[in-house]
């Protein structure tokens, strides 16, 4: 069974607050995991959930202009969609140091070695 865009825009608030919480608990075991990959701390807010088409994100995920990082994952299965995990430039930079385990500050640009962390990072929090 796969619900249409229009059968999620129409969920209750008691969902919609079932499906935080699930997003809540998955990124404290994310964190979790993370944290031993790297051998930091990894400190992480309570998601936002927004039900949206991808050519409708809102534009306060990247104010200012400021630049982001995003990693879209595509589901498949009892549960098709898309999940999109948008971080800002300097918490993607250090995010791929720690999983590369470089100091902080030595990564300057997304290379493709700094890409494919964050890949695993997205694929880890999804």
């Amino acid at each position: 069974m796969t619900l249409a865009l229009a059968d999620l825009r129409s969920l209750s608030a008691l969902q919609l607050d079932a499906l935080r919480e699930v997003a809540n608990i998955g990124a404290g075991h994310a964190a979790t995991a993370l944290s031993q990959m790297t051998g930091g701390t990894i400190m992480i807010s309570v998601p936002q959930l927004e039900i949206t088409r991808l050519e409708e994100l809102p534009p306060d995920l990247a104010p200012n202009e400021e630049p982001v990082a995003g990693v879209v994952m595509d589901m498949l299965g009892d549960l098709t969609g898309r999940t999109l995990l948008v971080f800002p430039k300097p918490t993607v930079m250090r995010m791929a140091e720690l999983m590369l385990r470089r100091p902080q500050g030595s990564s300057v640009a997304l290379g493709e070695l700094e890409r494919s962390a964050i890949k695993e990072a997205g694929n880890i929090l999804s």
